[in-house]
């Protein structure tokens, strides 16, 4: 035996436990039974859709108490806040620092572009996680 007949047997085992109607049994009803069917099977699908929703209802207000609080700024996304260091109030200032700190002094806005660079991907990717 093949595994292809075997699948195939597994199958149409399957559908006839289950009371499926297939293509070729359903040549055998006649339209009212057809739509008395149909009618049981939207019937059921509504039934099992309203559950769905009331689980729906159910898990929500859980997976909303789990979130985190929403930060204040979103910066504080990418770092907590520091009372300790207070930042430079313009891009020249912190251009400066960073000048004074490195080798190469020339590195200083490539160093900077790539903090805030990072800093703007982690936001990005809070804020699509929340839509």
């Amino acid at each position: 035996m093949s595994i292809d007949t075997a699948i195939e047997e597994m199958i149409a085992s399957a559908l006839d436990d289950s009371d499926f109607v297939t293509g070729m049994t359903a040549e055998m009803y006649t339209d009212g039974e057809i739509s008395d069917l149909r009618a049981d099977m939207e019937g059921e699908l509504g039934e099992l859709q309203s559950r769905i929703e009331a689980l729906e209802a159910k898990a929500a207000p859980a997976a909303e108490d789990e979130e985190e609080p929403r930060a204040v700024n979103q910066i504080d996304w990418v770092m907590e806040p520091n009372g300790m260091i207070a930042g430079y109030d313009s891009y020249n200032m912190l251009e400066s620092y960073v000048r004074s700190c490195l080798d190469n002094p020339n590195q200083a806005p490539m160093v900077i572009s790539m903090v805030l660079t990072t800093a703007r991907n982690i936001i990005n990717k809070k804020l699509e996680a929340e839509s």
